[in-house]
């Protein structure tokens, strides 16, 4: 990892192309599911996704093949874009569900004051202080789902966000080892 000018380089090291895939995964390069080596790569980087990002890997020129090169960035490319979509997905589902508790809890107190006007009998009342507590809870469980996302979800979604803008480039290993 190296950085220049505002961007954040990651070179990886490959002696073929399947080492970029899963190896029980026999689909064409255009369909096969990436390493969690790779993945595992990738995550460790610890990456500024404030600046462009460049991933590089180097191959072995003997094992190059363009055709095959092009498929694969539009691989990754995809797999980094369907990841980043589902990171934030879960981020708006949590809260899409703090919403609802929101509006619980709103219902709760509604139902609390509607206790008290129309009930003096003590039971009610004490039904009315329990529902009342309902809609504390789901009002500040509806805000903190809303406000607090998880730092894991919010870092992989910045990670993959950053890693489906990258420049993924492959260069001859030989090229590499000569600087």
């Amino acid at each position: 990892m190296s950085l220049k000018n505002d961007v954040e380089e990651v070179q990886i090291a490959i002696d073929k192309y399947e080492e970029l895939f899963s190896d029980f995964d026999i689909s064409p390069y255009k369909n096969r599911s990436i390493s969690l080596d790779l993945k595992e790569e990738l995550e460790s980087k610890n990456l500024d996704f404030s600046k462009k990002i460049q991933i590089i890997f180097s191959i072995p020129q003997i094992e190059r093949d363009l055709n095959q090169e092009k498929i694969i960035v539009k691989r990754l490319n995809s797999f980094f874009n369907t990841k980043n979509l589902q990171y934030e997905r879960r981020i708006f589902s949590r809260r899409k569900r703090g919403i609802k508790y929101i509006i619980m809890g709103i219902f709760f107190i509604t139902l609390t004051f509607i206790f008290e006007m129309f009930f003096t009998d003590l039971f009610p009342l004490y039904v009315a202080n329990i529902i009342m507590i309902l809609g504390w809870f789901g009002i500040w469980t509806g805000v903190e789902k809303i406000l607090d996302v998880p730092q894991e979800l919010f870092s992989k979604s910045q990670m993959y966000n950053g890693f489906s803008k990258a420049n993924i480039n492959f260069v001859d290993e030989e090229e590499i080892t000569k600087n």
